[in-house]
C-alpha cells in the first residue's frame, strides 16, 4: 500500500488512480502495521537463512551420518527468532537473536 502526504491531507493507495483520504490517526496505526510487517519478513529472512542447516541435519540423521551442526542451538536460535514480535520494543526496539 502507498501513503503520501499532501499538506496536511493524507492519502492512502494509487496516487495516479484510486486513492482514499486518512486521517492522521489512521496514517499513524497503517504506518505502525507496516513497520511491524517488515521487522516481521526480516525475520522470516533470517530464519529462511538458517532452516537448510535444520534440514541438512534432518538428512545427516536419515543417512545416519555424522551431524555437522548442533540441532538444539539451531532450534533455540529459530526459536528465539520467533518470539521477535513479543519484545516489549516490538517493532521500533528489537534485540536481533545471534547464532554463535
Amino acid at each position: 500500500m502507498r501513503y503520501w502526504k499532501n499538506g496536511d491531507d493524507v492519502y492512502c493507495g494509487d496516487p495516479f488512480g484510486d486513492a482514499v483520504e486518512l486521517t492522521e490517526n489512521q496514517y499513524q496505526v497503517l504506518m505502525v502495521e507496516d513497520e511491524k510487517q517488515f521487522v516481521r519478513n526480516l525475520r522470516d529472512q533470517k530464519i529462511r537463512e538458517v532452516e537448510w542447516r535444520v534440514r541438512r541435519y534432518q538428512d545427516e540423521q536419515i543417512l545416519g551420518l555424522p551431524h555437522l551442526d548442533d540441532i538444539v542451538r539451531l532450534a533455540t536460535y529459530i526459536q528465539a527468532l520467533r518470539d521477535v514480535p513479543q519484545q516489549a520494543g516490538f517493532p521500533d526496539d528489537v534485540v536481533w537473536p545471534v547464532l554463535d
